[in-house]
Parts: C-alpha cells; sequence; structure tokens
C-alpha cells in the first residue's frame, strides 16, 4: 500500500482568494496528484494564472514529494 505524504501549500495573492487560506495541508505524492487535488477543491483556480514553487524553486512536470515539501502558489509578478 502507498503512503501518501501530506504537504503544505501557501496561497499567495488571487490564489489565496480563491482558496479562502494562506495555508493548507494536502495529501500528494508528486506535482501532478497536487495539482489534480487544488483543481478539483478550487475549480477557479484553472481558469487563474500561477506558478508552483516546491522548496523555493518553481517545479513543473512529476516532481515527487518527501513530505516535508512546502509548496507555494504564486501569481504573477509585476516588476518595476
Amino acid at each position: 500500500m502507498k503512503h501518501i505524504k501530506m504537504v503544505k501549500v501557501l496561497f499567495f495573492g488571487i490564489t489565496g482568494d480563491i482558496s479562502g487560506a494562506q495555508e493548507k495541508s494536502f495529501p500528494a505524492n508528486n506535482l501532478s496528484e497536487l495539482q489534480s487535488i487544488l483543481y478539483q477543491e478550487y475549480p477557479k483556480l484553472s481558469t487563474c494564472k500561477f506558478r508552483i514553487a516546491v522548496n523555493g524553486v518553481i517545479g513543473s512536470g512529476d516532481v515527487k514529494f518527501n513530505g516535508d515539501e512546502v509548496i507555494a502558489l504564486l501569481p504573477p509578478f509585476a516588476g518595476g
């Protein structure tokens, strides 16, 4: 039986507005699984642009989790 890890997700900007939270934990073993859970729980996330950082590094693809990761949902930043 596969052990499912709990990962902490930090919500910033519009992602926090959509989720109604600044932080929440989710059961996920990899980034793809977490994205599916997030889109299922917060369907409006699929309509906004954001990047996902895993322990401070922008992640993509099937990043596997150890269970102690901190995931941040980062909306686009305006620079100047």
